[in-house]
């Protein structure tokens, strides 16, 4: 709720300096302006519409809006140089709400301390070569759905999010967990366990009430997250004893000889998440490879699909860019089926379409950090220990004295060498940056390029959704307000 009557109050003054001022409006009480405000946007303002009244305030209060009172500190940031401090700074590398998430032990919400250790031994699962690996992998179930997409080619419209989430689905089931197969129908299970956590998270997170421990344990909410944490808690154990199994018989082939005495020389193969951290056995206990193993399938199963989808519904509203994106792809692949990431590091134009979608529909819309220590952030009074900083990737995505006069556009040229060199590289973070950066940022630009070029080269996308029906609602990964509606033709 602290989130949303700061948001209110930044549309109060928005609403003050663009309208009440310019019309010499009779309500002229800065103070009934603000509490009407923030009554009409808490409790009238329609789901789809609170980001949409939001993107212009940095025009009005240009960097940040703070709200202290007695010992609640809260900042909203949206500038680069704040939030160039806020990424690179120990002192805000911790996150608040971990009440919420209850996930001591993975990256999204552990303790600074925990994880600055976990994540120097996790950052091995998803080094480059290890993410080479994966791109067959991709490569595979996206073609099993774009051949079950055929039963779209009625030229009827369909939502494109489902079959997409399917996609997600099966690809991080099998590179995070190496569940394949018929053991996909319990992955779906867990799938459906993480979006009721999601949901409930998030409700807590904008109450205060919600936050209070000994009162929520009696709510309904608690008793839907108990039940999709216990599923989530036995499902991952039994994947975990999978994974042990798997090595020990790994390690039974490594000591295997032929009949000459040499040893068998070792197929090369996938680099699964799961099969890495058991490896690392001495490293992390099961509940800590749970924890880890559940923050990467909320990230992978509640952001790719929506990243996928959201940019074939813009390829499918502007066709020319479709065709050049399309353009492009073949002539990198030619005659060529299998994808390589020397491919995939050749599709520039394709890499500045997925980067403007994630700019203006970012999977994050805000995060929050919160101060370890007393830390300047050069606004003032310095924040005390415990203080929340609000990253508000949205705006900043939508500044206009960044992006241009069009910046709520779809615009790839936004991402050519020449607009990048001239911008903040702290102007676009849609993964965050410095220390506490996305460990998976690289593992979904890769997913999103093969998936991407695979789906466009077997189909072109139509749509008769207009640009300024693409908007996004307030929520822990952010979505669509409506449906990705597309229609499809099979390519020659």
């Amino acid at each position: 709720m602290l989130i949303q009557i700061l948001m209110s109050i930044a549309f109060a003054i928005f609403l003050y300096f663009k309208v009440f001022r310019k019309k010499n409006s009779p309500m002229q009480n800065k103070f009934q302006i603000i509490v009407t405000t923030i009554y009409e946007y808490i409790f009238l303002t329609k789901e789809e519409d609170r980001l949409e009244k939001l993107k212009f305030i940095h025009e009005f209060s240009p960097r940040y809006i703070r709200l202290k009172f007695w010992k609640i500190d809260y900042v909203i940031v949206y500038d680069p140089e704040l939030l160039k401090k806020v990424f690179n700074s120990q002192i805000t590398c911790q996150r608040p709400f971990r009440n919420c998430f209850q996930l001591e032990k993975g990256l999204l919400a552990s303790e600074y301390e925990y994880w600055r250790y976990s994540r120097k031994h996790l950052n091995i699962a998803f080094n480059l070569n290890v993410l080479k690996g994966f791109i067959p992998v991709f490569s595979q179930y996206t073609d099993k759905v774009i051949k079950e997409m055929e039963d779209n080619l009625d030229g009827k419209e369909f939502d494109l999010y489902v079959p997409l989430t399917r996609l997600t689905v099966r690809s991080s089931a099998a590179t995070i967990l190496n569940v394949h197969g018929v053991e996909m129908a319990s992955y779906e299970k867990m799938i459906e366990a993480i979006a009721v956590f999601l949901e409930i998270i998030f409700k807590r997170m904008l109450n205060p009430i919600l936050q209070i421990d000994s009162l929520y344990k009696f709510t309904n909410l608690h008793k839907r997250e108990m039940k999709a944490r216990e599923f989530a808690i036995s499902y991952g154990d039994k994947l975990i004893e999978a994974a042990r199994e798997r090595k020990r018989k790994e390690k039974i082939e490594e000591d295997a000889v032929d009949e000459n005495g040499n040893a068998i020389e070792k197929k090369e193969k996938v680099e699964y998440v799961i099969d890495q951290l058991v490896r690392e056995d001495d490293k992390f206990t099961n509940q800590e490879i749970r924890e880890h193993i559940l923050v990467l399938l909320i990230t992978a199963s509640e952001t790719s699909n929506k990243f996928v989808a959201t940019t074939l519904i813009y390829l499918a509203i502007h066709q020319e860019i479709q065709k050049k994106v399309y353009q492009e792809i073949s002539e990198i692949l030619g005659d060529e089926d299998e994808i390589t990431y020397e491919h995939l590091s050749d599709m520039k134009y394709l890499e500045m379409v997925l980067k403007e979608t994630l700019r203006l529909l970012t999977p994050v819309p805000l995060t929050a950090r919160e101060t370890l220590d007393k830390f300047d952030l050069g606004i003032g009074r310095p924040l005390e220990k415990g203080a929340k900083i609000v990253l508000f990737n949205y705006i900043l995505h939508r500044r206009r004295d960044i992006w241009g006069r069009d910046a709520n556009k779809f615009n790839p040229e936004n991402f050519s060498p020449e607009n990048v060199s001239n911008r903040d590289a702290y102007a676009f973070v849609p993964f965050g940056l410095g220390p506490r950066g996305c460990i998976g940022a690289r593992f979904a630009m890769i997913s999103a390029k093969v998936e991407t070029a695979r789906l466009l080269r077997a189909y072109k996308f139509n749509t008769t959704l207009k640009e300024s029906q693409i908007k996004m609602g307030l929520s822990l990964t952010g979505k669509l307000t409506c449906d990705h509606l597309v229609s499809i033709e099979k390519r020659s």
